[in-house]
């Protein structure tokens, strides 16, 4: 009788286990499933518990749920992973209590749901002489203190460390084997607080003056860590940004090019087997462009080598430079004793009537043929007078015209233009107008974007949309441009190809853990996004415009992004290299 008895309650709870409904605190019912992977798209429901996905399955339409959302007709992905962020590397970041700025909302409304930050060599610092750099530990902290929307994975930035080591005896010139030793101890400090490794800006200060043996060796201490080189290059051209052929005609004994950089990448790569993206690669200035034929030659050459920790990183942009001030004025020209010395040394904390100054120097001839030479350099890697575009001036007739435009309308050279920018413009700004230049070639931008190693990455920081301020495209559209232009417009890589290269490749490369994919026990963030409607919306001379066709951004279980409409949510967290989290 007890048997039976027993049998009978099994039998019971089976029954009643079998009927009794799942139960999640949210389920995505009727959308196709983009799992990150580069697999093909498959109908499915996704049920959330916490901060998990807890159920993929073909019919979760009885399940009980606080939240139920209708799919149908959209498309659910993992959220998007930028690998390339400025957002939280400077202290006006990190203790912002604007809303927009603790939800960065201009990249989570891209779909971002995790950011890298801390790059192009840079560490966020507190004022003083000399500054103060704030150290990974007390980042996250900080960070974590005030809330973030979007998770944070930290980097070590080169440029700060070598400041921090070399500057007392002076930062322009190579290290000496003591400094790389003593570079070397705070790196591992860093990665030992749980930073995913280090970021170079080879192209800035003081960086530039690292050696590419100085480099190797720094690379080699984030090994034992498995963590990554995220690499800005020394130059992006036929010559760095820095390059003025007035002054530096020593540098062309050594010239370094865009190519050159990539044989650099390529080598610490070989040698090192650390994981390494030359980031926001590029090819800059008209003179220069198609390149990416012979980058993309070498590269093939690595990855059939073996070499697959070999990675790149891009914005999908022809436009660069962050805040649209592109100056065709070197900085020596502003210097009334002539070529040779910065005007900001002159003058600290003072205001510069640069127009003044201008016609100072140009009162010597032989600096109006040094100017009118470094002019023609600037106009030529800013892509051309065609492709020089008049953001902001005093005289709004001049804005939206091109130099071309104005070289035609005035009947004057590049060289005259400029100047008449900065006599009529205003005397207070360096140049006179604010410019933007499309310096790359949409060729160059198409090919680099269908390599299956290349990762979607914004390089852009945190703005507010009611700042107006004049900021990069990518703040707002980087994410659904890729998937828009180079997916589906222009078929230069599949959507499941776009979709994985800013989900599941970045996630990899940086060794996130249960992130970038849709799968059962991974963290719970994704994005509903209607493929028909995504469009990012940016324009030059309106850049701070949401994109369209996002319609949920989750984090961690909760909605930063619902019905299209931001919530209050601060669900980030910020990532350790190495951790569950």
């Amino acid at each position: 009788m007890k048997t039976y008895c027993l049998f009978l309650l099994q039998s019971l709870v089976i029954i009643l286990g079998c009927s009794a409904p799942e139960r999640f605190d949210t389920v995505i019912l009727n959308g196709e499933v983009l799992d990150g992977s580069g697999k093909a798209a498959y109908s499915a429901d996704i049920g959330i518990r916490g901060d998990t996905i807890a159920l993929i399955a073909d019919d979760l339409s009885s399940a009980e749920a606080s939240t139920r959302i209708d799919a149908i007709g959209k498309t659910i992905v993992p959220g998007f992973v930028d690998i390339h962020s400025h957002a939280y590397d400077g202290l006006d970041d990190i203790e912002n209590p604007k809303i927009d700025y603790r939800q960065a909302r201009n990249l989570v409304s891209q779909g971002i749901t995790t950011l890298v930050t801390n790059h192009d060599g840079r560490q966020p610092f507190r004022e003083g002489d000399p500054p103060t750099p704030i150290g990974i530990a007390e980042q996250a902290q900080l960070l974590s203190n005030h809330g973030i929307g979007p998770n944070v994975g930290l980097m070590l930035g080169h440029n700060t460390i070598r400041y921090q080591i070399m500057n007392e005896n002076g930062v322009q010139r190579p290290a000496t084997e003591a400094e790389i030793s003593r570079m070397k101890e705070l790196i591992v400090q860093g990665m030992e607080a749980g930073a995913f490794g280090l970021s170079a800006g080879l192209e800035y200060f003081p960086g530039r003056w690292s050696t590419p043996e100085e480099v190797l060796s720094l690379v080699e201490t984030v090994t034992p860590y498995n963590g990554v080189y995220i690499m800005h290059e020394r130059s992006s051209g036929s010559d760095p940004m820095w390059y003025w052929p007035s002054q530096d005609a020593e540098y062309l004994a050594t010239r370094t090019t865009v190519v050159d950089n990539i044989r650099e990448v390529i080598e610490v790569a070989r040698t090192t087997g650390v994981k390494i993206s030359a980031t926001h690669v590029k090819v800059r200035g008209a003179n220069y462009w198609g390149k990416s034929q012979e980058i993309i030659k070498l590269l093939r050459a690595a990855w059939d080598e073996g070499l697959d920790n070999l990675y790149l990183d891009q914005y999908p942009y022809s436009t660069t430079g962050s805040d649209g001030n592109t100056i065709l004025i070197p900085d020596w020209a502003f210097n009334p004793e002539g070529a040779g010395a910065s005007v900001a040394s002159l003058t600290p904390n003072q205001r510069i009537n640069y127009a003044e100054r201008l016609r100072k120097t140009l009162n010597d001839p032989t600096n109006i043929v040094l100017l009118q030479q470094d002019i023609q350099r600037e106009v030529e890697r800013r892509g051309g007078t065609e492709n020089i575009l008049v953001l902001d001036h005093p005289d709004s007739s001049y804005v939206g015209k091109t130099l071309e435009n104005l070289t035609q309308e005035f009947e004057k050279s590049p060289y005259e233009i400029a100047l008449l920018l900065q006599y009529e413009g205003n005397p207070y700004r360096e140049g006179g107008a604010r410019l933007r230049g499309f310096s790359l070639n949409e060729d160059d931008v198409a090919a680099f974007s269908a390599l299956p190693y290349t990762m979607t990455a914004s390089d852009a920081g945190i703005t507010a949309q009611d700042e107006n301020r004049p900021v990069h495209p990518r703040f707002f559209g980087t994410f659904p441009r890729k998937i828009k232009r180079y997916a589906l417009d222009q078929s230069v890589l599949t959507v499941e190809e776009a979709v994985r290269s800013a989900t599941s490749l970045p996630a990899d490369f940086m060794g996130i853990s249960r992130r970038g994919l849709l799968r059962e026990g991974y963290y719970a963030d994704l994005v509903v996004l209607d493929l028909n409607t995504l469009q990012d919306k940016v324009e030059a001379l309106a850049p701070n415009q949401y994109s369209e066709g996002i319609s949920e951004v989750m984090i961690n279980g909760q909605w930063v992004v619902r019905k299209g409409e931001f919530t209050e949510h601060l669900p980030g967290r910020v990532l350790r290299l190495n951790a569950l989290e």
